[in-house]
């Protein structure tokens, strides 16, 4: 048995509700319904929609409640509440919009929008990313909490490889699956200004596009200019360049061409500096002044001890002549068994010490 309702005058006696054997009940479709309750029409031109539900009293119950307590033959397959919305525009439209009015906030408050396009919008109704969250004044904009022993967050690409976890301890973790690479990186307007890659063999960071400039390898060596420090500190490129600078001192590696360096480490030897003056320069060769016939060994007040050596090697030429007669030489002092030598390598002549025996 069903019972059928028609309309009133005007209406021609079309059918309008239909209840049939089964409790089902149509409204706007003369066909026998599908579900519980089915409605069907066209523009109803009313702002409220097609359905309109009201509760003008005050109170906490709820305006309408959907509740789905069995399972069906699928557990993995139930749906409590099913909003299908098709149109032709272009995924402006809504699915769900929901606003309130908050004492505190005011009216017509945008809590919850969901377009057709799949965009979620919470706290604005033109949501423009997937989810997009507007925070009303006085509130966290997004908190996210996690069940113990479970990760609060994941972000992932569209292949579901994770990049950015935050996990139950409150860590984060930048993964950056496949090739060694960037896993973050920092911009001043749209230029990169630096970034932070990863690898199996450590951490390196980078300024501007540059890769592993600073490398912090996983047993604890730290490179600069290198990825692979063989010491606690590894200093790599071109160049190969150290400054230190200090209230007491100062000290720098750099290549020739830096003047004003105190201490210089090449690859041949070292050179010493003071005040940006070339002092020492030590070699394969051996211990050489920074600057030809310009430095002393010692002075009248800081002598050395003694002064150890096989022969002595005695040159002026250059330098304008010595105090008494203004000529230049160039003399060599060499021991004997009994006697000291004196050669004059200008001259080619060869003298002999005279000595007097004291003791």
């Amino acid at each position: 048995n069903e019972a059928l309702y028609g309309g009133g005058a005007g209406t021609g006696g079309d059918e309008r509700m239909r209840i049939d054997h089964t409790g089902k009940i149509s409204i706007g479709n003369a066909a026998d319904p599908d579900s519980k309750l089915y409605v069907q029409g066209g523009d109803c031109g009313a702002a409220y929609g097609m359905v309109h539900l009201k509760q003008n009293v005050a109170t906490n119950s709820p305006t309408l409640f959907i509740e789905q307590t069995g399972e069906g033959g699928n557990a993995n397959d139930n749906q409590g509440l099913l909003i299908k919305v098709d149109g032709q525009n272009s995924g402006t439209g809504n699915i769900i919009r929901a606003i309130g009015t908050n004492s505190h906030v005011g009216a017509n408050v945008e809590a919850f929008t969901v377009k057709n396009s799949g965009k979620v919008g919470i706290g604005t109704a033109e949501p423009t990313a997937t989810l997009h969250t507007v925070a009303n004044s006085g509130t966290t904009g997004l908190l996210v909490q996690g069940a113990a022993s479970n990760e609060v967050v994941h972000f992932a690409n569209s292949l579901g490889v994770e990049s950015l976890i935050i996990n139950e301890f409150g860590k984060t973790i930048l993964r950056r699956s496949g090739s060694e690479g960037e896993v973050l990186i920092f911009q001043a307007g749209a230029a990169q200004s630096g970034g932070v890659q990863v690898g199996s063999a450590g951490l390196g960071l980078g300024g501007g596009a540059q890769e592993n400039q600073i490398f912090l390898k996983t047993d604890g060596n730290v490179g600069i200019g290198t990825t692979n420090p063989v010491a606690q500190l590894g200093v790599g490129g071109a160049g190969r360049r150290i400054e230190i600078d200090g209230t007491g001192g100062v000290i720098r590696g750099y290549d020739r061409t830096a003047s004003w360096a105190a201490i210089d480490f090449e690859a041949s030897g070292y050179t010493f500096d003071v005040s940006t003056t070339r002092i020492i320069d030590i070699t394969s060769s051996g211990i050489m002044t920074g600057t030809d016939n310009a430095q002393n060994l010692g002075s009248g007040s800081q002598r050395w001890n003694n002064l150890f050596v096989a022969d002595i090697q005695m040159s002026n030429e250059g330098t304008g002549g010595n105090d008494i007669d203004g000529t230049e030489g160039k003399w060599t002092i060499q021991e004997g068994e009994d006697d000291l030598f004196l050669i004059n390598h200008k001259s080619g002549k060869k003298y002999k010490f005279n000595l007097t025996e004291v003791e």
